[in-house]
């Protein structure tokens, strides 16, 4: 008897495995549940670097094992559309398929209804858009999941591209990774006499921080932060673009034009003289280098400019948070990056990571401005 059971599973096994297709639609269905996180990862621009975190080996690993657990349960739900003759084995599989479009087209409503490339047309009849979609689905059901199916077997050459160059960038990034430890552990066993620690409130809502802070909202550390340092409401800056803002600020220089030039470099413009003929505006003295000549530790916590990449030779400490990005930071851990990315193409991420950078910034304050 345990003989024919073992037999009779491993004959299902075979018939499931004999139909290789159902397995390649999976695997590029679930590929493209994660356009999101491919987009950052391997498709972003030297130029859209520069807002993006500095993703490790452990990103690209993360999301071939995302896609590997995604493609094992959209198998089933795939094989109920295409092989089953049972009606409700049909309508959960096409249910299956269709919940996981939310996540493809939450990547397209970031795209074309939040950013540059906005088209005011589906801004403005989203709502319709939407009713009408959904009335299609239910009407035709399995159609449409047979469609989607067919797309992603199309597609599936995409899934190929992109999972081999995530498997290239492992080896790239875990090269990289070697160099810049062997760095960083000189950078930081000099020991400075003096500590700075400079918190950056670019991009940072100054009424939820102090102002209108909601009373649930507990910034604790930021409390103090304010009561023990300078603060000002009465300020101007040196220009209104953050990118020509920030470099103003550090160097001392009004600068009237930037460009990006890479994930770390500006070409900046002072008085319509282009100065920075190389594109690294870090050529010219700043306040962490000189602060590190005088002996200073430094210390930055800052959202939005890629400042770790900037001056983490100058300083010794350094947090920085990306907007509107799938991570709000990237992680070393395997597991952490995979949950980061499960929660980065969702429609709520936008949310839930600028909230939790709250929570990530006041714990980085009682690490590096606490007292010692």
């Amino acid at each position: 008897m345990g003989n024919s059971g073992a037999n009779t599973l491993a004959n299902r096994l075979r018939l499931y495995l004999s139909n290789p297709i159902d397995i390649l639609a999976a695997v590029s269905l679930a590929n493209i549940c994660f356009l999101r996180v491919w987009r950052e990862l391997i498709f972003a621009s030297s130029n859209d670097q520069f807002y993006l975190p500095d993703y490790f080996y452990s990103s690209y690993l993360a999301i071939i094992l995302n896609i590997a657990l995604l493609s094992v349960f959209l198998w089933p739900a795939i094989r109920f559309v295409v092989r089953s003759e049972v009606r409700w084995k049909k309508i959960t599989g096409s249910l299956v398929i269709l919940a996981c479009m939310i996540f493809p087209l939450n990547f397209v409503r970031l795209i074309f209804l939040t950013n540059a490339y906005s088209i005011d047309f589906l801004k403005d009849y989203w709502f319709a858009f939407l009713l009408l979609g959904v009335y299609m689905l239910f009407r035709h059901l399995v159609r449409t999941a047979h469609s989607i199916v067919f797309i992603c077997l199309v597609l599936s050459p995409f899934a190929a591209l992109t999972l081999g160059q995530a498997v290239w960038m492992i080896f790239e990034k875990q090269s990289a990774t070697v160099k810049v430890a062997s760095v960083q552990r000189s950078t930081l066993s000099v020991k400075k006499p003096t500590r700075i620690v400079w918190l950056l409130m670019d991009e940072l809502d100054l009424d939820l921080t102090y102002l209108k802070r909601p009373m649930e909202l507990k910034l604790p550390e930021f409390d103090r932060f304010r009561h023990q340092a300078f603060f000002a409401l009465n300020t101007n800056s040196y220009s209104r673009p953050t990118l020509a803002a920030i470099p103003s600020f550090l160097i001392e220089k009004i600068v009237q034009h930037v460009r990006l030039a890479g994930p770390s470099d500006l070409h900046l413009t002072f008085d319509d003289v282009e100065l920075a003929k190389d594109g690294n505006y870090l050529e010219y003295p700043n306040f962490f280098s000189e602060a590190a000549q005088f002996g200073a530790r430094a210390a930055i916590i800052g959202l939005y400019h890629p400042y770790c990449r900037q001056f983490s030779v100058h300083t010794v400490h350094c947090e920085r948070y990306s907007f509107n990005t799938h991570s709000r930071r990237a992680s070393k851990s395997i597991a952490q990056e995979m949950l980061n990315q499960i929660v980065g193409i969702t429609p709520l991420a936008v949310r839930i990571n600028a909230v939790a950078i709250y929570s990530d910034m006041e714990k980085a304050i009682i690490r590096y401005a606490g007292d010692s």
